[in-house]
């Protein structure tokens, strides 16, 4: 595990639904892609928050929207970075999703991929 990255097990592409989803809507898009969670972003790509499915569990019944329930900041790393680097990052703010990010000189960062607990430990249980 010392020298992977993050690049090495992320998953690529990233759940997304919109601010203004309803609770409902939020949990049908991740019973349908079987994710546990969801990034909240605007129709520009901007990343407002993040739903977890606790999130989800903690609201089921209520008349709310994705922006009324997600938690902000959504914390975010490089696919560079050493994944020693990401769980560190992961542990000390209490997360268990990182979203990826790249950015290039010509492109602004944008959202690649994602980083879950799973992940680190599949890596962990993978080393030799």
């Amino acid at each position: 595990m010392e020298n992977l990255k993050v690049r090495d097990v992320m998953a690529h592409g990233v759940p997304t639904c919109s601010p203004f989803a309803h609770l409902k809507e939020v949990a049908k898009i991740m019973a349908t892609e079987k994710k546990p969670f969801l990034v909240v972003a605007d129709e520009t790509g901007e990343m407002w928050g993040i739903i977890t499915e606790m999130i989800v569990l903690k609201n089921l019944g209520e008349d709310l929207t994705a922006e009324d329930i997600m938690a902000s900041p959504v914390f975010t790393v490089s696919p560079t970075i050493s994944l020693k680097e990401a769980l560190k990052t992961m542990v000390q703010k209490g997360i268990q999703h990182l979203i990826v990010e790249h950015a290039t000189p010509e492109q602004p960062s944008r959202p690649v991929g994602y980083l879950s607990s799973s992940h680190i430990i599949q890596a962990f249980s993978d080393e030799g």
